[in-house]
């Protein structure tokens, strides 16, 4: 395939990726960084990705979070790229992680919570979870709540049909301002 445009149906966003006309082979990821004007404090758009095979669309949804207050989550990675497997057999597992930072104001106490990650697709196997503090240096100035990581062992599980199977994690975070959700990519290749 080959990636003829990028674009974006929305100002306050850019998107950046490479040199275009840039061409892909079977089961490569295409990496893009896409950067949000902060003086908003939500905005949704539209991401279009033109090919010599047609157009795709995507929604991209943007939040302006102030670093004094509030939570910040960290997801990684974006994409769970398993590579080639073999039908009928397990790929080693990734890991998946979700770090909350919650942030305090002046006299208050913030809070994180993370709740469940789940997979879209069945052959996406959440094997374990665990969660535990970490430290940061604006915790350890006073500047924030504990910090707590959640790692998250993630197998694909190939089925018997050869080909390119999707899917995504989703996962939930609680915090004094609401939920908060977040998906991250998992892709796999089917061999015979």
């Amino acid at each position: 395939v080959q990636i003829d445009a990028l674009g974006m149906d929305d100002a306050r966003f850019s998107v950046e990726g490479p040199a275009l006309p840039y061409t892909m082979a079977a089961g490569d990821i295409l990496a893009l960084k896409i950067a949000f004007d902060q003086t908003f404090d939500e905005a949704r758009t539209t991401l279009s990705i033109s090919t010599n095979t047609g157009c795709a669309q995507f929604s991209v949804k943007a939040m302006n979070v102030n670093p004094e207050e509030g939570s910040v989550i960290t997801s990684s990675p974006f994409v769970l790229s398993f590579g080639r497997v073999k039908s009928g057999s397990e790929s080693e597992p990734i890991e998946f992680t979700l770090i909350t930072e919650p942030r305090q104001a002046a006299g208050a106490k913030a809070k994180a919570s993370i709740g469940a990650i789940a997979s879209s697709n069945a052959s996406f196997r959440v094997e374990t979870t665990s969660t535990s503090p970490v430290s940061s240096a604006a915790a350890a100035m006073g500047g924030a709540a504990e910090c707590m990581r959640t790692s998250t062992l993630v197998k694909f599980v190939a089925p018997n049909a050869p080909g390119l199977v999707q899917g995504q994690l989703t996962w939930e975070v609680e915090t004094d301002r609401g939920s908060v959700r977040g998906v991250a990519d998992v892709v796999g290749l089917v061999e015979p």
